[in-house]
């Protein structure tokens, strides 16, 4: 069983250590590991020679385009931005949240299975079951799983992310949050990942009937931290600041 579907509370570095490193690099990774948390969250996308690489936008400051460029062209410009074999490499103990970004790349229709084909054959060189894989895109997450299910040896937990469209009025957030809730279940996802903002008291009600795990992002107030924490189905928080919270002090 990986262990993001047991009962552990975590936190999980954004993109490493932001604050004091360059995001989503070894050394943030590094700094954030070493600093306490249990792991981090990183951001892929699929270079057009189908190698994953760590960014969190797919156009560089120098303007070119990660989908569109070969990783050689990208280590190149960047010579600091990983590869998620080197990450997976570099920190096999380490939970590890996966956020698959959106694919907006017209020429390759398909790009979400190459995604899905690579994130796979990644994994399984290294045998790791502490990968939490996310998505805003439901149906992302639905082609992902799929593929998943077709590795009997493979046991990757399955994320769906949430920010609403548009903050309005109260009943109108929680509303939304209901919506993508239900439709995290329905699909039979395993973590519900929600802005912190979202998770109200109102919406907490409503979603203890639910077994999905909720992970918090991003949160950057202990007291915050603390509140949601103990909630017995907030399972992690993502935040800006790996030493935010003592996980162990609970």
């Amino acid at each position: 069983m990986a262990i993001f579907n047991k009962n552990l509370k975590f936190l999980l570095g954004h993109r490493g250590d932001p604050k004091n490193f360059a995001e989503n690099t070894l050394q943030s990774f590094k700094q954030c590991v070493r600093k306490g948390a249990d792991g981090f969250e990183t951001d892929i996308y699929l270079t057009s020679d189908n190698v994953l690489v760590i960014s969190h936008d797919d156009t560089l400051k120098s303007g070119i385009t990660i989908t569109d460029s070969t990783f050689a062209e990208l280590r190149n410009l960047e010579p600091e931005m990983p590869t998620l074999l080197e990450t997976l490499q570099n920190f096999p103990n380490s939970l590890i949240d996966i956020e698959v970004k959106p694919c907006d790349n017209s020429v390759r229709q398909s790009i979400t299975s190459e995604i899905a084909e690579c994130l796979l054959d990644d994994v399984k060189q290294f045998n790791i079951e502490n990968l939490l894989v996310t998505s805003f895109s439901i149906e992302q997450l639905i082609q992902i799983k799929k593929r998943i299910a077709a590795e009997i040896d493979i046991n990757l937990a399955l994320g769906f992310l949430f920010y609403p469209e548009h903050f309005q009025t109260a009943e109108e957030i929680l509303d939304q949050t209901k919506t993508a809730a239900v439709k995290c279940t329905s699909l039979g996802i395993d973590f519900f990942l929600p802005h912190y903002l979202t998770i109200t008291e109102e919406f907490l009600s409503f979603s203890s009937s639910y077994e999905y795990k909720l992970v918090a992002w991003t949160v950057n107030d202990t007291d915050t931290a603390k509140g949601l924490l103990k909630n017995e189905q907030v399972q992690g928080i993502i935040s800006d600041d790996p030493q935010l919270i003592e996980i162990g002090s609970l």
